[in-house]
């Protein structure tokens, strides 16, 4: 086994091991001594841990209390964001259907993460922090929001969903449904203003502290031509001498190359640079172009760090584009209704969300079908 796979799997069961240490330590003291999990505000509801801090909450809405004008403003710009934030989701969904129908190798696989299927349990604590770091930022601003509005806090805090961390923050349900469209808009698209912030974020970070290293290969798929010559975790830093330092390189220069032409591959394998000649297999969805039958994913200086920021700018940018969906529950069908209820009667206005909702869980339906179909349920890298 490779040292980096020995690493990951210590990683894995330092974090399961973690967990269930974790739920024993709280099922044993709720047991002996529950009081002393409710004076930390500490409580077990089903297989959910939750932690409540009331200190989180006074701080949050101390702010809030001595910068209104400066949240507003930021509520309002979020309201843009957000409104932009749908139209661009919409138009992504829309526009990658019609590719699967009109030019299918150029539609983007959509795919739900789905851990031991198209999220390889190597990658779960990558994934689980990226999680945390997602859920919070986006919790934290409807609570500031809210506050600013002068909408109660219920309750804020962090939890354990059996594997999933996370925070939450319960807003006043009642109050904000009696609150003005403009407070509503700046409450509800604040969450995925704050993922794009955090996406931006951890852009940054990835362009400062990541340097590409060549094109790792995940796995060989059987039945074609790499499978038997090239291994898991070599990494390929030139195709017929073009330098392959990224993703986007090596796919530039295998989209130039045929089915039957033989390409000649550097290799990094462990301390080793193999050269390899392959034979190119026709491409699955287009045949005119060569294909070498593997799984890629980005080789980098420092992989764990490149992990939990790949994790972190897929999670915060999908949440900020998925969120703001005109689709309930979600904030964006929220914002679509609160629209609506301005222009209809209550009762039209909750029908035309309802059915603007279900066409719009149709459109992503139809895009993880016909992903599924083209590509099968493509694994995360």
């Amino acid at each position: 086994m490779a040292s980096s796979q020995i690493l990951v799997s210590i990683n894995n069961a330092v974090y399961l091991g973690a967990i269930l240490f974790i739920y024993a330590g709280i099922i044993i003291v709720q047991r002996l001594k529950p009081q002393a999990l409710e004076k930390l505000g500490i409580s077990l509801e089903g297989a959910v841990i939750l932690l409540k801090t009331r200190r989180l909450n006074t701080i949050i809405v101390s702010f809030a209390g001595k910068h209104p004008k400066l949240i507003r403003l930021l509520g309002d710009v979020s309201t843009i964001i957000g409104i932009g934030l749908m139209i661009f989701g919409l138009f992504y969904f829309h526009a990658n259907l019609v590719s699967f129908f009109i030019r299918p190798e150029a539609a983007s696989p959509v795919a739900p993460i789905i851990p031991g299927v198209t999220l390889g349990l190597d990658a779960l604590p990558y994934f689980l922090i990226a999680v945390f770091l997602t859920i919070v930022p986006h919790e934290l601003a409807h609570a500031f929001a809210a506050s600013a509005e002068g909408l109660p806090l219920k309750s804020t805090g962090l939890f354990l969903a059996l594997v999933f961390p996370g925070g939450f923050a319960e807003i006043d349900e009642e109050k904000l449904g009696s609150a003005s469209l403009r407070a509503k808009l700046r409450v509800l698209s604040s969450g995925s203003s704050a993922n794009l912030a955090s996406f931006i974020v951890f852009a940054l970070l990835t362009s400062l502290l990541i340097q590409p290293t060549g094109v790792l290969i995940a796995s060989t798929i059987p039945g074609y031509p790499a499978q038997g010559i090239l291994e898991p975790n070599d990494v390929v830093i030139a195709v017929n001498g073009v330098p392959t330092n990224t993703l986007q390189d090596f796919t530039r220069v295998m989209e130039t190359t045929k089915p039957g032409e033989a390409v000649l591959l550097t290799v990094k394998r462990g301390n080793e640079i193999k050269s390899i000649e392959v034979i190119l297999a026709p491409r699955p969805g287009n045949t005119s172009r060569g294909f070498l039958g593997v799984q890629i994913q980005q080789a980098v200086n420092n992989p764990l760090l490149y992990n939990v920021l790949y994790w972190c700018l897929v999670l915060t940018s999908s949440v900020a584009i998925i969120n703001m969906l005109p689709a309930i529950p979600l904030d964006g069908g929220r914002i679509l209704q609160a629209l609506l209820e301005k222009m209809f009667s209550a009762e039209k206005a909750k029908k035309l969300a309802f059915s603007i909702t279900i066409y719009t869980a149709l459109i992503v339906v139809l895009n993880i079908a016909f992903s599924t179909n083209f590509y099968g349920l493509v694994p995360f890298p």
